[in-house]
C-alpha cells in the first residue's frame, strides 16, 4: 500500500496540489487494479444465478486444453508427433481441437500417437465444417474426452464454420458440457459482426441443451478479449480462465498466435491472444478456474515447432 508522508502543518499550495496528484494516480492505479481482481466476478454472477438451487455433490479437478491443429499444413504428421508428446506428458482431460482434417482422420491418428506413448486413448467427437466448401476442404472441429461423450450436438455457424456441443459423464455420476467453436478469421468491423453472430449461435447451442451441469468452452475465437464475440461470452457467465488466473500479466504471457512454423525459429514471440478457454457454472455447480498455462511450446531439434497457435490448458476445481 503507498504511504504518502507530508510536513505537518505545511498549507503551502505546492504541497496541495502534489497531494492531489499522487492521489489521482493512486486511486487510477487502484481502480485498475480493482478491474483486474474483478475479471470473472460478473460472469460468476451469472452462473450461480443460472440453475439457482442446483447442488452439487463433489468437488473435482479437471484440466481443459484447447489447441488449433493447423489442419494438413506444415508437414503436419512432423508436427503431430509434438503434439502427441505435449499432450501425453500435460495429462488434459478434456481438449477443443479446431482445424481438424477430417479427410484425413486426423483426430484418430492423434489418438493413436498419443496411445503409443502410454496414454489411454481418448473418446472423440468431430465435426466437418458447414456447407459444399466446408466438404470440400474437409477441415472441421472436435472434442477429444477421458471420460464417455454421452451427447453430442452440433450448429452450423455459417461462413464454412461450426460449434459443436459434447456432454461428457464424469466417473462421479455428473456431467460436464464442452462446447468448441472456431470463429471467422476475416478483419474489420465485418469480421467483429460476423464473430459476434457465430458466438450467439454457438451459445444458443449450448442454452439449448442445458440441464444445470458446468460448461467449458474452447475455441481459436479469432479475437481478442476486448471484441464483441468475447463480450458475448463473459455477458452469457463465461469467464476468461487465463485472465482469471493471471490478471495484469496476461498481456505479458498469454498470447497464443502467431508461431511460425519453420526450422531455426527457436526463439517465438505471439503478438496476440485469440485461443480461450472458458467456464460457467450453473447453480451450486461452479466452475473455479485455479491454474492456467501456454502450452505446446516444445519444438524439434531443428526449431520446428507443434502448430501456428499455442495452446492453453486451464485446471478448474469443479462442483459437479
Amino acid at each position: 500500500m503507498l504511504h504518502l508522508l507530508l510536513p505537518m502543518g505545511s498549507g503551502r499550495q505546492i504541497w496541495a496540489t502534489l497531494v492531489l496528484a499522487v492521489l489521482a494516480s493512486f486511486v487510477g492505479a487502484c481502480a485498475i487494479e480493482t478491474d483486474e481482481e474483478s475479471v470473472g466476478e460478473e460472469a460468476q454472477e451469472v452462473s450461480t444465478g443460472r440453475c439457482a438451487g442446483t447442488k452439487a455433490k463433489t468437488t473435482t479437478m479437471v484440466r481443459v486444453m484447447t489447441l488449433n491443429l493447423r489442419h494438413d499444413s506444415d508437414q503436419w504428421e512432423r508436427r503431430f508427433a509434438l503434439i502427441a508428446d505435449e499432450i501425453a506428458r500435460l495429462d488434459p482431460d478434456i481438449i477443443g481441437l479446431q482445424e481438424i482434417e477430417i479427410a484425413d482422420d486426423q483426430a484418430n491418428r492423434l489418438n493413436a500417437l498419443i496411445a503409443k506413448r502410454g496414454h489411454a486413448k481418448y473418446h472423440i467427437y468431430a465435426k466437418r465444417k458447414s456447407g459444399l466448401r466446408g466438404f470440400f476442404t474437409g477441415e472441421g472441429v472436435g472434442v477429444m474426452s477421458r471420460w464417455p461423450i454421452v451427447e453430442k450436438h452440433h450448429e452450423d455457424t455459417g461462413e464454412m464454420r461450426v460449434s459443436v456441443l459434447a456432454r461428457v459423464k464424469h466417473p462421479s455420476g455428473g456431467f460436464i458440457d464442452v462446447a468448441n467453436t472456431h470463429l471467422d478469421h476475416r478483419g474489420g468491423a465485418e469480421g467483429d459482426a460476423r464473430r459476434d453472430d457465430q458466438a450467439r449461435q454457438t451459445l444458443d447451442l449450448v442454452n439449448r441443451n442445458d440441464d444445470c451441469w458446468p460448461t467449458v468452452l474452447t475455441g481459436d475465437m479469432n479475437a481478442t478479449e476486448n471484441a464483441p464475440a468475447l463480450v458475448r461470452f463473459k455477458n452469457a457467465g463465461f469467464a476468461d480462465s487465463y485472465r482469471v488466473v493471471h490478471g495484469a500479466d496476461t498481456p505479458k504471457t498469454g498470447n497464443t498466435s502467431s508461431v511460425a512454423l519453420r526450422e531455426g525459429a527457436f526463439q517465438q514471440n505471439p503478438k496476440k491472444r485469440i485461443d480461450f478457454v472458458l467456464g460457467r457454472g450453473a447453480g451450486g455447480r461452479t466452475v473455479s478456474a485455479v491454474d492456467s498455462l501456454v502450452c505446446l511450446k516444445n519444438h524439434d531439434a531443428k526449431g520446428f515447432y507443434p502448430s501456428d497457435h499455442f495452446a492453453v490448458m486451464t485446471t478448474y476445481a469443479m462442483k459437479l
